[in-house]
Parts: C-alpha cells; sequence; structure tokens
C-alpha cells in the first residue's frame, strides 16, 4: 500500500511537471524604456516602465542584478501591469539595474 501512494504522488508530481512545461518557445519580453531618464540628487524622480510582446500577463516586476539608488523604489500597478520607480535619490553615481517581469 505505502508503495503504491508514493508511486501515485510520483506519478502525480510528473504529470502536473509536464502540463505547466510550456512546449512553445516564447518571444523574449520587450520593456520601455530601455533606458531609464537620469535621476539628480535631492529631485523627485518618476520612470514608468511597460512590457509588451508578453504572451501571458505580467503579474510583477523585480530587480534581478544591481540596485537602485538609496531614496528610489519599484512598485508594480496591477490595474495598468506597468512599474513605476519613483521617489527622491539620495545619493549620486552610476547604478546598473537589471529588471525582469
Amino acid at each position: 500500500m505505502r508503495r503504491a501512494i508514493r508511486l501515485l504522488l510520483l506519478l502525480l508530481m510528473v504529470g502536473s511537471m509536464l502540463a505547466c512545461h510550456d512546449r512553445e518557445e516564447r518571444p523574449p519580453l520587450t520593456f520601455s524604456p530601455t533606458q531609464l531618464p537620469q535621476a539628480h540628487v535631492g529631485e523627485p524622480y518618476s520612470a514608468t516602465i511597460t512590457v509588451s510582446d508578453n504572451v501571458t500577463p505580467v503579474f510583477r516586476y523585480r530587480v534581478v542584478e544591481g540596485s537602485l539608488p538609496p531614496g528610489l523604489e519599484l512598485l508594480f500597478d496591477e490595474a495598468s501591469g506597468s512599474a513605476q520607480i519613483s521617489g527622491t535619490p539620495t545619493e549620486g553615481g552610476t547604478f546598473k539595474v537589471t529588471i525582469a517581469a
């Protein structure tokens, strides 16, 4: 009986993985803008990021490499499916950041 339950669980897990596996190649997402406007220390900043060429809706954006300047944050807007980088930068410099959706 234990063996049958283990086998059934294994089959369910494999079946779930196969059902979720996307067999078609999806085109890469297109982010806009490709470069963000320059920010200035002590001045309010706001930039909107959108994604196109998506097959399914975007449910979140996240920083996957680097970091935003101190004082700025990335917020997701569910209603529009876009993201907003906003705040007031408190430090100058070059900040390379990669955002994924």
